[in-house]
């Protein structure tokens, strides 16, 4: 579609459709990158002190800020921050009947996560945090080399059904395909993308991953591309090497938080660190009760400045990553760099006997999305044909239930050829880096063939 008809024309009709903003909030995005550091600060300031008197209006915020023990509360380089207690999904998953906040009248948008480090929650979003969510999505896609209007194809685990979303891909000129337990067929990706003209990819770390292996191993002509962004895990070197080897383009992370509803920071087309959107939140690195130094690793902190719903104020994503210097980009945009690298969301695959691989998401989206009772669980894989399964219970989980209906979708997806042994433990022991991995391959990263499942 002509990029000035959908900007100026579609876009305008689909905000209205879904109450939201975000065509407007797009526009201003692109200017403000270009703005002064002093004027985006200032301009973080104020929306920071205003989410904050806001937020000052929940229970269950008045609660926590009087409550929380000194041992949950860091310093801050952000004196509207420094004391206040950081809070983790626990927090609001046992009060989401208070939300949204007492006097709140938009748009309440409910979104699930799936669990991929335990329990799933709930999140509550507003129509406006909801209009800089996509709309700083489609910014980091433009600093990827994807320009507004040009055909782009979603790559992602589950099938599109909504008639909304549908109908909203076919103005928008997103090709949506699922790669998946169901679809594993890599070539039928790759001839959808040759029939998209799409100029575009977006994708899992670990689902490009499994389809350049593919492309590579089987002598597959990658279609003709100018961007490539992925989210979702980390990826080694030598799996960004294969990757942009087999489609001969460089791979752009950018790294958000779906089910929160926020999208924190994004390499640019120089690939020096990751630029913060400091204009719709306050990203914190967080070590030893203090803001993290450069070179230091630190917990993920964020707090929302656009979601009356139901407000983060200083969350703990579960993330760890390298802090930055804060210095300024190369490619002239004042956002700073605020993370050097990420540290805790390593993509591992599962190998699968004859050249296959289970992708991390399969299992939190897949099997193990439905279990009851559970609070948490990793899948350890240490041989080619079997995986051991390690499952925190609470109590009246039904394990027998749990380990027929887990080992019934894992023998579907990889048609009998992968043994499952299940491990009941009191507890999961945390990586080095203080996170939960729920996905750990120990054998060799990278897949054979890139036959996803």
């Amino acid at each position: 579609m002509n990029p000035s008809l959908l900007r100026h024309g579609v876009f305008p009709l689909l905000d209205a459709f879904n109450r939201t903003r975000i065509g407007q909030v797009l526009a201003f995005l692109e200017a403000s990158q270009w703005r002064p550091y002093d004027e985006l600060a200032e301009l973080q300031r104020r929306k920071l002190r205003d989410a904050l008197a806001w937020a000052g209006t929940s229970p269950t915020y008045r609660e926590i800020w009087k409550t929380a023990p000194a041992s949950r509360r860091a310093s801050s380089v952000h004196p509207e921050l420094d004391g206040l207690p950081i809070i983790d999904k626990e927090d609001l998953r046992s009060r989401l009947s208070e939300f949204p906040v007492p006097g709140y009248r938009g748009r309440v948008l409910r979104i699930q996560t799936s669990g991929s480090t335990g329990k799933p929650t709930v999140f509550l979003r507003s129509g406006e945090q909801e209009s800089w969510f996509w709309a700083l999505r489609y910014r980091m896609w433009e600093w990827a080399g994807w320009r507004f209007g040009e055909p782009y194809v979603a790559i992602n685990l589950n099938v599109r059904t909504a008639w909304k979303k549908r109908l909203q891909d076919a103005f928008l000129g997103c090709t949506y395909l699922t790669y998946n337990v169901e679809n594993i067929d890599s070539e039928r990706i790759v001839r959808a993308l040759e029939a998209s003209g799409a100029t575009h990819i977006n994708a899992f770390g670990s689902t490009l991953l499994a389809l350049a292996g593919f492309v590579e191993a089987h002598g597959v002509r990658a279609p003709r591309l100018r961007a490539l962004t992925v989210t979702g895990d980390n990826l080694y070197q030598a799996q960004r090497d294969l990757i942009e080897r087999a489609f001969g383009l460089q791979v752009t992370d950018y790294y958000g938080a779906g089910g929160e509803g926020v999208h924190l920071a994004s390499q640019c087309e120089r690939h020096d660190g990751y630029h913060v959107h400091m204009e719709n939140a306050v990203v914190e690195l967080i070590t030893e009760g203090r803001s993290s130094r450069p070179g230091e690793v630190g917990r993920v902190v964020v707090t929302q400045l656009d979601n009356r719903a139901m407000p983060l104020v200083r969350y703990d994503l579960g993330d760890v990553a390298t802090a930055a210097d804060g210095r300024a980009c190369a490619c002239g945009r004042s956002l700073p760099i605020g993370i050097e690298s990420l540290s805790g969301r390593a993509c591992d695959l599962i190998r699968v006997p004859g050249g296959g691989v289970l992708l991390p998401q399969f299992f939190f989206i897949g099997a193990f999305k439905k279990l009851e009772r559970v609070r948490s669980y990793q899948v350890v894989q240490e041989r080619e044909d079997r995986i051991t399964v390690r499952i925190v219970p609470e109590d009246g989980c039904d394990r027998p239930t749990s380990e027929r209906n887990v080992r019934e979708e894992i023998e579907r997806a990889t048609k009998g050829a992968l043994g499952v042994d299940f491990a009941w433990v009191q507890a999961i022991e945390l990586s080095g880096l203080g996170k939960l991995r729920p996905v750990i391959s120990k054998l060799a990263a990278a897949p054979s063939n890139g036959a996803a499942r």
